[in-house]
């Protein structure tokens, strides 16, 4: 309720513009890499091994997307224990950027950059096109689907559903329940909050 909500005044340094689950990647918003960004590799937790697993690469997150992102994996699991899923992506560094063979994104402009967006790749026997099970349940995990297929003209990518953007669960609960994508909710945020 509007009436229980609580202001607290924080005072941040200048680096901490260019940290958080909201902040925006994009073609038109380059990412600043903070120097005190902290990352988990994802796959030291090897009890995990039998539901997700690296494509190649050492693939690293933000440790409270980390987490979310096992919780969600285990739950899937349980729905399907035979499934078997890669992450094709995590964090990227401006080199990494560079060298993917074949991208529209510039380094710098990758939502990968942020340690909070999650590519995952299907098994032969897993389908995500088919089961949509990640689709209809990630925001209660704090992820949202980064570039939803209809949201392409805002987003400014498309083909690339199976990548998922940690926001926290209330979020992107607000995001999955009224549509919106992260450009969208953002713009929603700005023209009904201010802050000096």
């Amino acid at each position: 309720p509007v009436n229980d909500i609580v202001f607290v005044q924080a005072t941040k340094s200048a680096d901490d513009i260019h940290m958080g689950r909201l902040l925006l990647v994009n073609a038109d918003n380059r990412y600043t890499f903070p120097a005190n960004l902290s990352l988990l590799r994802i796959y030291d937790n090897t009890t995990l091994g039998h539901i997700y697993r690296p494509v190649s690469g050492d693939y690293k997150l933000e440790a409270t997307a980390l987490q979310a992102l096992d919780a969600m994996m285990l739950k899937y699991y349980e729905f399907d224990d035979e499934a078997s899923f890669a992450i094709s992506s995590a964090y990227r560094t401006l080199e990494d950027q560079a060298a993917l063979p074949s991208t529209d994104i510039l380094p710098g402009h990758s939502d990968h950059h942020t340690g909070y967006c999650v590519a995952i790749q299907y098994s032969d026997r897993t389908n995500l096109e088919s089961d949509h099970w990640f689709y209809q349940n990630c925001y209660k995990y704090g992820f949202v689907v980064r570039y939803p297929e209809d949201k392409a003209s805002v987003t400014g990518v498309s083909g690339y559903k199976h990548c998922f953007r940690y926001v926290g669960i209330a979020h992107a609960t607000y995001m999955k329940q009224n549509n919106l994508c992260m450009e969208e909710y953002l713009d929603f945020l700005k023209d009904n909050y201010n802050f000096s």
